[in-house]
């Protein structure tokens, strides 16, 4: 059930009945429209119970609105971001990363962002998205002092969290915060050398921060005010590799008509830019200076290290230093084993997997994945007009299109269509060895091989009927844009349809009278699925709230006999858990493990 242009369309059905009914026609009724909820939670990724900070500008409501049966969260925040004030422009990926940066700061005297970062912020990203990010900071910093543990923003974990099909109303998204591990004391000093300040910022091994818009052009000011101009040694701070270490940096001023300065690109073959441009300036007193080049997972720079002498450089010069990156053999394979058992019980014992699809009982033989050109094995691959696939057994996603345990992004569990994983393919590769990958949106690539990965639409033009097989069940709409509803059809009901329609990279299924459904394997099949009407109890039998089994709603004693009105599986939002088979019924969710229950013919 979903809300459209403020009106909430109800069904009244002629000849729909339970799993295996067929739609014929429908009227509706219209009434006033609710709004979508969601929350954006910062957690530790690490125990997403801890939340890192709280605040109640992150649950986003949605008004009236259109969106489609596939809607992710991120489709939604672009929603509510156009619903901002013209006069306060708001991002929330943004206000999160400004977030990030200023809990790493110090608390109280001598912070890195300050005003010069504010009103930055406000001109680059809008007013709307610094109060954001100022509210939550303000809101971290009643319950933390300078020992408080400090967090970066996993901005890849973010976007895979947005990646998801919308939930239930008033649903919680987790955003994933790491554990800032390093802190680094910046000195800031005179021509001469004497320290006038010393600023403490936290983050990350290897990463690099930059400068600009922060404190440090305060510091400059006082010395700026006569005829001679200063600038300083460095535009940016690199964190060494070493996890839970506290570094030291200097940072000089210079006079700028004394300066010279040399620019260090990190570039892989191809000359992409893998690590930020490093610039460093000095004058005829400075040192020589020997920069590491960074880490760069999967690959190994022609110089682990570069040596400069700024002060044998005439002033004014740039000295214009380039590092290649040379992306790492490897042996082959795939990585990807098989799929992960989810949990449940049901009277203290433990439920076993659901096994197999829903969608017909087996797996996706793969002939409608077309690998097509993958390039010629260098990883910078064949772009191609995005379109989606989902994950059929257990895979994980890598930094690189030669794989690597190390450079493993995240891990898939095995998963039924409905909560298998989805992903936006940019780019067909290949491995050193030549192995097929596709390249994600997000920049992560998995394997092309059709035993692990399909087109996540169906495009068979012979069908006939489809199946509804999404717990959420599928709604028919006006258009193939699917954003005019006129009914919704619940799960295990069969649609008859008419043809199949192209749009984009996606199908939709027109029906007799000439509205549509989505063509996505989330949400429909061309195999009528199994379905239970009654089971029988072979033991005492709890009702739970929730899929997952953790609320008990009511129990049934050995003997009973339930109804069953459709099934689903557990864990569906978690990416790294196969699911475990339930069945629906009246006040919540049962175990389908036969142990427990008997299917009643």
């Amino acid at each position: 059930m979903r809300w459209h242009n403020g009106l909430l369309v109800l069904a009244a059905t002629v000849g729909v009945g339970l799993a295996g009914s067929t739609w014929s026609e429908a009227q509706t009724v219209t009434a006033k429209a609710a709004p979508y909820t969601f929350t954006l939670q910062p957690v530790d990724k690490d125990d997403t119970a801890h939340k890192v900070v709280e605040s109640d500008e992150l649950k986003i409501t949605v008004d009236d609105e259109k969106f489609p049966d596939e809607a992710t969260y991120s489709d939604l925040i672009k929603q509510a971001e156009k619903a901002a004030p013209f006069y306060a422009p708001l991002s929330y990926r943004e206000a999160l990363n400004s977030f990030s940066l200023l809990n790493n700061d110090q608390i109280g005297n001598s912070q890195l962002w300050g005003n010069e970062y504010k009103a930055w912020s406000i001109s680059e990203h809008g007013a709307g998205t610094f109060n954001l990010a100022n509210k939550l900071y303000e809101n971290w910093k009643k319950e933390n002092d300078n020992s408080a543990q400090r967090y970066t923003l996993d901005t890849t974990g973010l976007e895979n969290e947005l990646s998801h099909e919308i939930g239930e109303n008033n649903s919680t998204v987790n955003v994933p915060f790491s554990k800032s591990t390093v802190s680094m004391t910046i000195k800031v000093q005179t021509k001469s050398g004497i320290t006038v300040g010393n600023i403490v910022v936290h983050g990350m091994p290897g990463e690099t921060i930059d400068l600009k818009h922060s404190t440090l052009e305060t510091a400059l000011r006082p010395w700026n005010w006569g005829t001679e101009k200063y600038v300083f040694s460095t535009d940016t701070i690199t964190f060494g590799e070493e996890s839970d270490t506290n570094q030291t940096t200097s940072i000089r001023s210079i006079p700028e008509k004394e300066a010279r300065s040399a620019t260090i690109k990190y570039v892989s073959e191809d000359n992409t830019e893998v690590a930020k441009t490093k610039v460093i300036r000095g004058d005829d007193k400075s040192k020589e200076q020997t920069i590491t080049s960074p880490t760069v997972e999967g690959h190994t720079p022609d110089q682990a290290s570069v040596t400069v002498n700024l002060s044998e450089l005439e002033i004014g010069t740039n000295q214009e230093i380039t590092v290649k990156y040379k992306a790492n053999e490897t042996g082959g394979g795939d990585n990807n084993g098989g799929g992960n058992n989810g949990g449940g019980n049901n009277g203290g014992g433990t439920d076993t997997p659901g096994g197999g699809d829903e969608n017909g009982g087996g797996t996706d033989p793969g002939t409608d994945v077309d690998t097509g050109n993958n390039g010629n094995g260098s990883g910078s691959g064949t772009a191609v007009t995005p379109f989606k696939i989902y994950g059929k057994q257990k895979l994980y996603r890598y930094t690189n299109p030669t794989f690597q345990n190390h450079q493993r992004v995240q891990t898939h569990a095995k998963k039924t269509r409905a909560h298998a994983p989805v992903f936006t393919v940019v780019k067909k590769t290949t491995s050193k060895n030549g192995a097929a990958r596709y390249q994600l949106s997000d920049g992560s690539h998995v394997t092309a091989n059709s035993k692990y990965v399909a087109n996540l639409y169906w495009k068979g033009n012979n069908y006939k009927t489809l199946h509804v097989t999404n717990p959420k069940g599928v709604n028919v709409h006006r258009n193939t844009g699917l954003t005019s509803k006129v009914r919704h059809m619940k799960q295990g009901t069969a649609i008859k349809v008419a043809k199949v329609v192209k749009v984009g990279q996606t199908t939709r299924y027109q029906l007799p009278n000439g509205n549509y459904i989505t063509g996505s394997k989330k949400y429909v099949s061309p195999t009528k699925p199994k379905t239970v009407q009654k089971v029988k109890a072979k033991t005492t039998v709890r009702v739970y709230k929730d899929v997952n089994l953790t609320k008990v709603a009511k129990t049934y004693k050995k003997g009973a006999t339930i109804k069953v009105s459709g099934w689903d599986h557990s864990h569906g939002d978690k990416t790294h858990r196969s699911g475990v088979k339930r069945y629906k019924v009246a006040g919540g969710f049962i175990t389908a493990n036969s142990k427990y229950v008997k299917v009643v013919k």
